[in-house]
């Protein structure tokens, strides 16, 4: 994922089931200027994961809202109008994490992290994508073809 002219991106390679059951595993790697880092990313069923701000459960419990990545980009693709604040997805482990602010002009700032493994030693790097409000439909269009092959 990225821009044609962009010399940044995020590339999905590598989808397994180790155990032959849902558990998915991938890998993605960030390319930008001075940076090309990868690692592998835990997940169930190809791309569940959470989706954030908290939620409240009803009796003041704050909990994540189990979503998957390809739904959480159309569900800001399909935003009416741009919106407030900072809305973020991560995956089953935390490794890798995706937060979307949109300017009132309708541009999303899509800023995706990856980071080392809970047994790993510690590491994180983030590369920042742009992209028009309505072309996160495409972007999640790609995705969801390739979780499904």
């Amino acid at each position: 994922m990225g821009t044609p002219d962009s010399q940044v991106y995020a590339l999905f390679s590598g989808k397994d089931r180790p155990h032959g059951d849902e558990l998915t595993v991938f890998r993605v790697r960030l390319v930008g200027p001075d940076l090309d880092a990868s690692g592998a990313v835990e997940s169930l069923s190809g791309d569940h994961g959470f989706a954030e701000p908290f939620v409240d459960r009803g009796d003041g419990v704050l909990t994540t809202e189990a979503v998957r990545l390809v739904t959480w980009l159309r569900q800001l693709s399909s935003a009416s109008k741009p919106w407030n604040g900072q809305r973020s997805w991560r995956s089953l482990a935390d490794e890798l994490r995706m937060q979307a602010s949109c300017s009132s002009l309708g541009h999303v700032a899509l800023v995706v992290s990856l980071q080392h493994r809970a047994w790993e030693p510690p590491w994180k790097a983030s590369v920042s994508l742009r992209f028009a409000l309505g072309d996160l439909n495409n972007v999640a269009d790609d995705l969801d073809a390739w979780f499904a092959h």
